[in-house]
C-alpha cells in the first residue's frame, strides 16, 4: 500500500469513526458533513473523496457502529455455551453503563425514532443487520432444552427480546433518577425472561 493509499484509508477509518460517534450520541439529522469532518480533525473539502454524500456516509457510519457493538457482544459470549448467549447479552445491554455510554453504544436504540424516515437504502441496510440478529439469536435459543409447550417460536422470542431491549434501553436513558433508570432496567429483564419463559426455553 502505497504511503498516499495508507493515508487515505487512515482519514476514512477517521471520518467513519467520528460520523458513528455523533450518529448514536445526536442522530441522524444532527449528524452534519461539516460536523462529522470537524469532528474527525479533516477539512469538509475532502470529504468526497471518501464518500459520494451524506447519506452513504451515513450508512457507513450505522454499520460501524452496529459491527463495533456486535464485536463487544462476542467478546462478551466467548467461551459460554449457546443457552446463555442471550440472557448474558441482554443483563449487559441492559446495563447502567450502556445507559451511559451513549457515544460507543446502540446504534438501534441511538436511531430507533429515525430509522423508520431514513431513505430506502439505509432501511435495507438496518432490515438486513436486524434480521441477521434476529437469527442469530434464534439459533441460540432454539439449542436449548424445551420445557412444556411453547407459545413463541425461537425466532418469535428472539425478535421480541431485542424489541424490548431496544426500547427499555431508551427509557432508561429518558430517565432523570436513578430510581426509575433502574426500575426499567430491571423490568426489561423480568420481561425478557417471560420472553424466553414463553419459548419453552432457560431464561437464567
Amino acid at each position: 500500500m502505497s504511503t498516499r493509499t495508507e493515508a487515505k484509508d487512515v482519514s476514512h477509518r477517521r471520518i467513519r469513526a467520528a460520523a458513528s460517534r455523533m450518529l448514536r450520541r445526536e442522530g441522524i439529522e444532527a449528524t452534519s458533513v461539516h460536523k462529522v469532518m470537524k469532528g474527525a480533525g479533516l477539512t469538509v473539502g475532502g470529504f468526497y473523496a471518501h464518500f459520494d454524500s451524506r447519506q452513504q456516509m451515513i450508512r457507513h457510519a450505522f454499520l460501524h457502529a452496529v459491527r463495533q457493538r456486535r464485536d463487544l457482544v462476542m467478546q462478551l459470549l466467548q467461551d459460554r455455551p449457546a443457552r446463555e448467549w442471550l440472557p448474558t447479552f441482554l443483563r449487559s445491554y441492559l446495563s447502567v453503563e450502556h445507559v451511559q455510554d451513549r457515544d460507543n453504544g446502540c446504534a438501534w436504540a441511538a436511531l430507533l425514532s429515525e430509522l423508520p424516515r431514513a431513505d430506502t437504502a439505509t432501511r435495507s441496510v438496518a432490515e438486513r443487520l436486524f434480521d441477521s440478529s434476529v437469527r442469530f439469536y434464534a439459533e441460540t435459543l432454539q439449542q436449548d432444552a424445551s420445557s412444556g409447550t411453547p407459545t413463541l417460536s425461537a425466532r418469535e422470542a428472539a425478535l421480541a427480546s431485542l424489541a424490548l431491549a431496544f426500547g427499555h434501553l431508551n427509557l432508561a436513558r429518558m430517565a432523570v433518577t436513578p430510581g426509575l433508570r433502574d426500575e426499567i432496567l430491571a423490568t426489561g429483564l423480568k420481561a425478557a425472561a417471560a420472553i424466553s419463559a414463553a419459548a419453552g426455553r432457560s431464561s437464567t
